[in-house]
């Protein structure tokens, strides 16, 4: 008889059992990404964001970019367009290349041990129709939605992320700005494995 294949939920048991164990090492390291993309085609990216977490007590490093070849493309029916309210420094704008080499620098110097998005799937596929294939990293992957999922011990519960942080009590500031959305999903993740 062939071996029964674990439910979803187990599998989000077992992500988030990981990521607390991973979590505990003094040396941890996680980079959280976030994209905003056209709501009218999210094949043109308008902004990217990065939040880098290093075990030692220091404030997560947040980085904000806009794609100036999108800035003509204006977000406001569907989602917010919030791409000039970074509330953690001063947004870049660049080209998307440029972007995209920007990540991929940081990716190299800081090693991350794990990658985190909220709905990390969707983030890591808009970067690979960049040129940008970070699925293949030798690295973790975590995705808060399915660990939000585990914590609540609902398959269901993937929600956005402005509601889960409202259930957990993470106090959140300005959404749907890929720099606080990074910002905001690495303090769900944290909170998620223990750290805060």
């Amino acid at each position: 008889m062939p071996r029964a294949q674990p439910n979803a939920l187990d599998q989000y048991k077992n992500n988030l059992a990981s990521a607390r164990q991973l979590a505990e090492h003094p040396q941890f390291s996680a980079l959280c990404i976030d994209i905003e993309a056209y709501e009218r085609n999210n094949g043109r990216l308008t902004e990217i964001g990065w939040c880098f977490y290093e075990a030692g007590g220091k404030e997560p490093q947040v980085t904000h970019y806009i794609v100036s070849e999108n800035t003509h493309l204006c977000n406001g029916q569907y989602v917010p367009d919030r791409r000039y309210n970074f509330s953690f420094g001063e947004s870049k704008t660049a080209s998307l290349v440029e972007i995209l080499q920007a990540l991929q620098d940081t990716v190299q110097q800081l090693e991350p041990q794990t990658l985190v998005g909220h709905d990390l799937g969707s983030d890591l596929r808009y970067l690979s129709e960049g040129g940008v294939d970070l699925r293949d990293m030798p690295v973790l992957q975590f995705d808060t939605k399915t660990l939000y999922c585990a914590h609540t011990n609902n398959v269901r519960n993937g929600r956005k992320l402005g509601i889960v942080l409202d259930k957990m009590d993470i106090p959140s500031g300005i959404l749907h700005n890929a720099g606080n959305d990074a910002y905001y999903t690495m303090k769900l993740f944290l909170r998620l494995v223990g750290i805060e």
